[in-house]
């Protein structure tokens, strides 16, 4: 299926591109380097899976306990409370407690929680592994929540459910644990590093597996549909980017891609395409399952945008964005007309082919090969890039074309 934009040269709309190409050449701080993920692009499955574990496995390993700057440091500072210093927030609850008041084994108010518990792999090796400190794994936790919650698994709680006084919003079951709504999708990312991460392949921790059918003794945690669905309800939220750059920029110097890149989650673990990815992540069931809401040709912001170019545009498909989509500008020179078109494009869209048709009167449509002027690398999911026609005359017309190269 294809879908087309149709814009005519005209010299009127240089202040929008210049003002759009300004808009986006900014990297927002929390963003990746531009190139980190470019191994893994096109990619998708097994073989994201490995791109993703090869680019992110060579991280820094901060010790678990030390004299010198160790995971207590760290994690005082990456769950700062930000309006209180000298307070870090718990996981599960969100409560606001001194830092001062970390455990020594006989007192003091919160521990360390492995979100991935060592009993599921991170120890099985070697005690002091460096899955065991791991900061995308380690987050602030009450004392007495954390004898709670112990090696439970992931999942929604069935009865006999029980919940706890410091952990409010969360609850148990024998034999899993249901984390409070705001901590859902920053745990599923969690899980979904730890298992992409840790492959087999390092000499202290063995091959960690997402699974419905969690098992200690095999290393399978769980469970992998429930945190998936997780993932796609509780999207990323800035204190878990800002928390990601953290850990990449002063701790451990790799990235949770699935912060970075949540379309990811479904590529790995299912095996989709990005088309059906991007999709997944940004529409429910329900909506999945209307074609007038997820399809292709439909337009659920009403920007006149249609998705599978929301898509390739990396654009937001429920959201109308201030700026257009394509600019264009037009130079002329002796009475020969050059027409520039520049567009964002989503450097994970490889599964959609962009070619380009033109006319003189918008009926006649012939495919034209422009001449490449740039593709600038905005991002380590966008790109800008930019084209040029040879126009004949004054009136003439160029559409963009997207192919979808798979379902």
């Amino acid at each position: 299926m294809t879908w087309a934009f149709t814009f005519r040269s005209s010299t009127t709309v240089l202040y929008f591109l210049a003002a759009f190409l300004l808009a986006r050449s900014a990297l927002a701080e929390s963003d990746a380097p531009l190139h980190y993920y470019d191994s893994a692009i096109g990619q998708t499955g097994a073989a994201l899976k490995s791109a993703l574990q090869s680019i992110i496995r060579n991280q820094t390993v901060i010790p678990y306990t030390a004299v010198s700057t160790d995971t207590w440091d760290a994690v005082k500072l990456l769950d700062q409370d930000p309006f209180d210093p000298l307070d870090i927030l718990l996981i599960y609850s969100g409560f606001s407690v001194p830092k001062s008041e970390q455990s020594n084994g006989s007192t003091g108010t919160w521990a360390r929680d492995h979100l991935w518990p060592q009993s599921y792999g991170i120890t099985a090796w070697n005690g002091n592994s460096r899955a065991k400190s791991d900061l995308f794994n380690l987050r602030p936790i009450d004392t007495n929540v954390n004898s709670s919650r112990g090696n439970k698994y992931y999942d929604y709680s069935t009865t006999p459910i029980s919940t706890h006084p410091e952990a409010p919003g969360s609850s148990a079951d024998p034999n899993s644990w249901e984390p409070r709504d705001a901590d859902k999708g920053a745990v599923a990312r969690a899980m979904f590093y730890m298992a992409v991460r840790y492959d087999g392949t390092d000499p202290d921790v063995p091959d960690l597996e997402l699974s419905d059918s969690p098992n200690a003794a095999q290393y399978r945690f769980g469970k992998l549909t429930t945190v998936s669905a997780w993932h796609r309800q509780f999207p990323v939220a800035a204190p878990e980017q800002e928390r990601n750059q953290r850990i990449y920029s002063d701790y451990q110097h790799n990235r949770n891609p699935f912060i970075d890149h949540p379309d990811y989650a479904e590529m790995v673990f299912y095996g989709i395409s990005p088309g059906q990815a991007w999709r997944r992540t940004r529409f429910t069931d329900p909506e999945l399952a209307d074609p007038s809401m997820s399809g292709d040709a439909a337009d659920p912001d009403g920007d006149g945008v249609k998705n599978l170019l929301e898509y390739v545009f990396n654009r937001d498909p429920w959201q109308p964005e201030p700026t257009p989509a394509i600019t264009v500008s037009v130079t002329s020179q002796g009475g020969s007309y050059h027409l520039f078109v520049s567009f964002p494009h989503n450097r994970n869209a490889t599964d959609v082919a962009v070619s380009y048709e033109a006319s003189s009167d918008l009926q006649t449509w012939t495919p034209v090969t422009p001449a490449v002027v740039s593709n600038i690398v905005l991002s380590s999911e966008n790109e800008q890039i930019t084209r040029r026609f040879p126009a004949p005359a004054p009136t003439y017309f160029v559409r963009i074309r997207a192919t979808r190269a798979s379902p």
